[in-house]
């Protein structure tokens, strides 16, 4: 009658230890699909666009390989499974943040081409006295400047930086406006 109780005991102790062993193998799978969604978080600039979850998910892939390193490969592998979706939450507001700011700088570009003609309106009127047209006369290529620059930044993709240089100038036609209020 031992037999029956030893094989039922017997084989949950294989069954543990051949659980222990699968764990204990290194979480390759894991890892190559925290790459993946690395290499999928870094095509959309999330480091740029996204960077507090960008950090986060390096902080964990560091975690992971060094607890591979450690051998203590079924913490590595949970902690593999956060990054992953670390690195897709990265992913997403990246995403979400381009598009907010390709929304923005069209704003910007559309509002900084109407002040420029309004600008150029004005300084046809007679109104405006000859040294402060002089002066905002003087101003506009500067201003070209930095409504080119916005659109070459936007044009390349870099949507933070069309983004200063359009509220760049948007306040520099602010300045001329004054200029022209004042001289009227």
């Amino acid at each position: 009658m031992k037999i029956p109780t030893i094989l039922p005991v017997a084989m949950g102790t294989i069954l543990l230890s051949l659980l222990l062993t699968g764990c204990s193998t290194k979480p390759v799978d894991e890892l190559k699909m925290t790459t993946e969604a690395m290499n999928d978080a870094r095509t959309v600039e999330a480091s740029k666009y996204a960077p507090q979850q960008w950090d986060r998910a390096q902080a964990q892939w560091q975690e992971a390989n060094a607890l591979i390193h450690m051998g203590r490969y079924s913490e590595a592998r949970s902690v593999f499974v956060d990054a992953i979706a670390s690195y897709k939450e990265a992913q997403a507001e990246a995403k979400r943040s381009v598009e907010n700011l390709q929304i923005e700088v069209k704003a910007l570009q559309s509002s900084a081409e109407t002040e420029l003609e309004k600008i150029e309106n004005e300084l046809k009127s007679s109104k405006i006295k000859p040294s402060v047209r002089m002066r905002v006369e003087d101003a506009l290529p500067g201003l070209d400047e930095k409504i080119s620059m916005m659109n070459v930044a936007f044009d390349a993709g870099d949507f933070l930086m069309a983004r200063v240089d359009g509220q760049e100038a948007v306040r520099y036609m602010d300045d001329l406006q004054k200029k022209l209020d004042a001289g009227k």
